[in-house]
């Protein structure tokens, strides 16, 4: 169970586990009959022998996966072949916001299948993704004919641009051909290498989100390091309209702390991102690729390509993931998968640097 401490009035829910060193940590997972293999140097690992099902879990268990999950901050289960109840249950197997991932199940449950989200009915905080697949009854689902994505090549963190994102974010592929990859990075890595000054000033930084303009208006496209908006013009044209509209975007601390964890990292939503405050767009847009891409290079990105029966759980607070690199590369890939993602209520915090 996560404890909770207090942070003024509000009750904070705590996942402070242990970090332990790598080589440790691979010694008591073959004490216990499983095995735990170092993805990149990074971040990431791949864990096999463990059973799916966490009423088996010891409580020694239990905490190696947590520790595991604390000092990889991505782990992959390979070869599994899962019922929703059975995924759901493993994924909720890991510390998380009993309170808030109960409600957010509640609410959804009877939540018509004919929603935009495909949501598995007994379990509707598991949404499905095909992508060049119909589903025919799948637990509940079905489509008249495949369906295709629209292509997102972005470095982010899920609902990154909430300052109340999710804590742990989860994918189960079904089915995959070789042509689907996600790409990881560390996003506490970002604040880390940052010297003292550097990191007074970012912690400085809030950027400005434009969910509002930017969700649904076809401005897609990237920059070819997956890290901003463009073209800068179309950006703008959204948010004019936007703007004409009524609505208004959300600012939050670039980098931030959580306090589950405690980790320090940069938060982004790079498809949302407009601007920081007090600047103009094509320098907050360098600022911030100034930011991500020293932790995007190729020595400190774990790509996965994925194939049937992966699962990986992630902090979604401490990662930044992209998919496929390209529309073009994305349009041979067909795949299913599952996504779920944990809801938390406690938000991230500014940082007193």
């Amino acid at each position: 169970m996560p404890s909770k401490t207090r942070r003024g009035r509000v009750s904070v829910v705590s996942f402070r586990t242990e970090q332990k060193s790598k080589s440790e940590l691979k010694g008591k997972f073959e004490q216990v009959g499983w095995s735990l293999e170092e993805l990149h140097p990074t971040l990431g690992a791949q864990i096999t022998g463990v059973s799916t099902d966490p009423s088996s879990f010891s409580p020694e268990q239990r905490t190696l996966l947590a520790a595991a999950l604390a000092t990889h901050e991505l782990l992959v289960f390979p070869d599994q072949v899962l019922t929703p109840a059975q995924e759901f249950a493993f994924i909720t197997s890991f510390p998380h916001d009993e309170r808030a991932v109960a409600r957010a199940q509640d609410s959804l449950k009877g939540q018509s299948t004919d929603s935009p989200v495909l949501r598995i009915p007994d379990c509707p905080l598991i949404t499905v993704w095909p992508h060049g697949i119909a589903l025919n009854d799948y637990w509940g689902l079905s489509t008249p004919e495949p369906l295709w994505e629209d292509h997102h090549a972005a470095w982010r963190q899920d609902w990154g641009d909430r300052p109340v994102s999710n804590s742990l974010s989860a994918l189960y592929h079904v089915e995959s051909n070789d042509k689907n990859h996600t790409s990881f990075t560390s996003a506490t890595a970002a604040w880390d290498r940052l010297t003292p000054e550097e990191q007074t000033a970012a912690a400085k930084l809030r950027a400005v989100y434009r969910r509002d303009a930017f969700a649904g208006s076809g401005v897609n496209d990237t920059c070819e390091h997956g890290v901003l908006r463009m073209p800068h013009d179309a950006c703008k044209g959204a948010v004019a309209a936007a703007d004409a509209r009524g609505t208004s975007g959300t600012a939050m601390p670039l980098f931030n702390e959580d306090p589950l964890t405690g980790a320090r990292a940069l938060n982004s939503h790079p498809l949302h991102f407009y601007t920081f405050e007090g600047m103009q767009r094509p320098e907050a847009g360098e600022l911030l690729k100034s930011y991500i891409l020293p932790v995007i290079s190729p020595d400190k990105v774990l790509k996965v390509t994925w194939k049937r029966g992966d699962l990986a759980i992630w902090n979604n607070r401490r990662v930044l993931h992209t998919g496929t690199p390209s529309r073009e590369a994305d349009k041979s890939a067909t795949r299913l998968f599952h996504m779920t993602l944990l809801d938390c209520d406690t938000p991230l915090q500014p940082i007193d640097p």
